[in-house]
């Protein structure tokens, strides 16, 4: 058997924020606790000194801060006002990708939607195929992805609504179970 050597340690713990103790080791909490409240710029004035800060909108709430960082990795803008709401609901479908496509409704109702393949050229019927790839679509502004992604991250109603139109569209003409909507007269 082999033996063991005992080494003794001490284990020295601090309740929460109780401040400074004096004649006691250093509370290490409690500097944590106040270099975070420093970075916040949330802290008490220590000694009498005033804390100014360098940029008074800076976010300081947790509401605050969270909503500056969703805001500011926004990629795609919000449906314009003007739309309908099935019209805006196109338009996120647009724009996360998951608006109605023969691929993608194959895989999640195969018995309904039984062909993954584009009815006019065969190739398998994916978003990006349906909506300008496809070699039946003769209008250059509607093949070319560009515009498309410039149509889907526009705040401009006009160009909302081509690209909600141009899938509505397609959709009609395949026959997709979509978000209806009442063309504009």
């Amino acid at each position: 058997m082999k033996t063991c050597e005992i080494i003794q340690h001490y284990l020295c713990w601090f309740p929460a924020h109780l401040g400074v103790i004096e004649e006691s080791p250093l509370n290490l909490n409690e500097s944590a606790h106040a270099a975070a409240r420093d970075l916040t710029l949330r802290s008490s004035p220590r000694h009498g000194v005033t804390v100014v800060p360098e940029n008074r909108n800076s976010p300081s709430t947790y509401n605050e801060v969270t909503k500056y960082y969703l805001l500011n990795r926004r990629i795609y803008g919000l449906p314009h006002p003007k739309l309908n709401r099935a019209q805006a609901l196109t338009l996120r479908l647009l724009q996360t990708g998951t608006y109605p496509c023969p691929r993608r409704l194959n895989i999640f109702y195969p018995e309904t939607y039984t062909e993954p393949y584009c009815m006019d050229c065969g190739d398998l019927a994916t978003l990006e195929h349906v909506l300008c790839s496809c070699e039946r679509i003769e209008d250059p502004a509607i093949k070319d992805a560009s515009r498309w992604e410039a149509a889907l991250r526009s705040p401009d109603l006009d160009d909302q609504f081509w690209a909600v139109q141009q899938a509505h569209d397609v959709a009609v003409r395949l026959g997709l179970s979509v978000p209806t909507w009442e063309r504009p007269a």
